[in-house]
């Protein structure tokens, strides 16, 4: 036995003890309760950056934009976040709370953890906030209050019931401290750092890149969701218009002023890994379950929104596919860096919606290259690759339960 099926044997061991985890298992049971909403939220964000939004790829294309309706699609979205997010936490608190003591009422659990959840975004009405789905930080905060009430009913000595003063005395303590917590759990907050941390020049080099190749994926695989929008941060905006406007001028990419950014490198080759999965469901499976999920994934997939795939399938803090949601990204952006430091591809130069499906990312900021499309073709399959021994043994694990 090579060292990788020793390694990949211990990994599924580890990863079914896992999932036996009673906060685990309850996260896994809730998203699959909730999956008719996940997919609504998530289809209500691909309609809107396909037709909607002003940056939206067909009025980019087509040239048409509403001006008034863009506040009201924004809120809209936001309205469906919440709920979901809501709808998660809530849920959540009750499957974690009845593992950890099944003969006991979770309906003060629940109400605490619905109000923590709407307090913490109750001022979220900018519409110019992107939203970022920090569904580790809910995670944490149902693991605080459920066993923060644990402890609190053992110190408590008798049973109490579940909506005496006592009982909902904690709640409202709960809620306060949520309400306290609420700059720290703003995604206003944590876009702003986001926004500063990618303005650094830095990321007009190789190596801090591929670094950044492995910390979004990993903060996808906790819960937490960064929107491509804030991809093209002031330090991108920047590189992508002077590069652009040197190549109008000089007609030539040589000795363009960015020839490496987080654009032209990592959002044109990177982030296929949601992709390759989902044509595994669709195409290797035997499942119908699995098969429809890819179904449902597809379109989704194709615009790098993998929110079913992490929550429903699940990627979601699941071990075994931590290491090619990690390795997937680094592999496909170096690949794609080494095609354009070879001159097998011309330097992405022209600024396309990230709306624009990954196939033909590159193949467009090119200007039609049709080796940026093979190259894109080629990347996908590396990915698919890359999955391909984890997704065996998950369905071998599928298999056995």
């Amino acid at each position: 036995m090579s060292i990788f099926s020793k390694g990949l044997s211990l990994l599924t061991k580890w990863d079914k003890r896992w999932q036996h985890q009673p906060l685990i298992s309850a996260i896994y049971t809730t998203y699959r309760k909730i999956f008719t909403i996940l997919v609504i939220d998530v289809y209500a964000h691909i309609i809107a950056l396909l037709f909607l939004l002003p940056n939206a790829l067909f009025p980019t294309i087509l040239d048409y934009q509403l001006p008034f309706y863009t506040p009201i699609v924004q809120n809209i979205v936001l309205i469906i976040d919440i709920i979901t997010m809501t709808f998660f936490s809530t849920l959540l608190a009750k499957e974690y709370y009845q593992r950890r003591r099944p003969d006991h009422d979770a309906t003060l659990i629940m109400m605490t953890m619905f109000y923590s959840t709407m307090t913490s975004f109750q001022n979220q009405n900018n519409f110019n906030v992107i939203l970022i789905k920090n569904y580790f930080i809910l995670i944490l905060l149902v693991y605080a209050v459920v066993n923060s009430y644990i402890l609190y009913q053992k110190l408590l000595k008798q049973p109490q019931n579940p909506l005496s003063f006592a009982n909902i005395g904690w709640a409202a303590i709960i809620i306060t401290i949520a309400t306290i917590l609420k700059p720290f759990l703003h995604s206003a907050a944590l876009q702003a750092t986001i926004n500063q941390y990618l303005s650094s020049s830095i990321f007009n080099h190789i190596p801090a890149i591929l670094i950044f190749a492995l910390i979004l994926p990993l903060l996808s695989w906790i819960g937490i969701s960064i929107p491509s929008d804030l991809l093209v941060s002031q330090a991108s905006a920047t590189a992508i218009s002077e590069n652009l406007n040197f190549f109008l001028t000089k007609h030539t990419t040589a000795h363009i002023p960015y020839p490496i950014n987080l654009y032209n490198t990592f959002s044109m080759f990177s982030i296929v890994g949601g992709l390759a999965l989902c044509l595994l469901l669709l195409f290797r499976s035997r499942n119908i379950g699995d098969q429809r999920l890819g179904q449902w994934s597809l379109l989704p997939s194709l615009f790098n929104n993998h929110q079913l795939l992490l929550f429903a399938y699940p990627l979601l803090l699941r071990p075994l596919f931590l290491i090619p949601m990690l390795v997937s990204p680094v592999v496909t952006t170096s690949l794609g860096y080494l095609a354009v430091k070879l001159h097998i591809i011309t330097i992405p130069v022209y600024q396309v919606p990230l709306s624009t499906p990954y196939l033909i990312r590159a193949y467009l900021a090119t200007n039609g290259n049709l080796m940026a499309l093979a190259i894109s073709i080629l990347l996908i399959i590396v990915s698919v690759l890359i999955y391909l021994p984890f997704f065996n043994v998950a369905m071998k694990s599928q298999k056995e339960s």
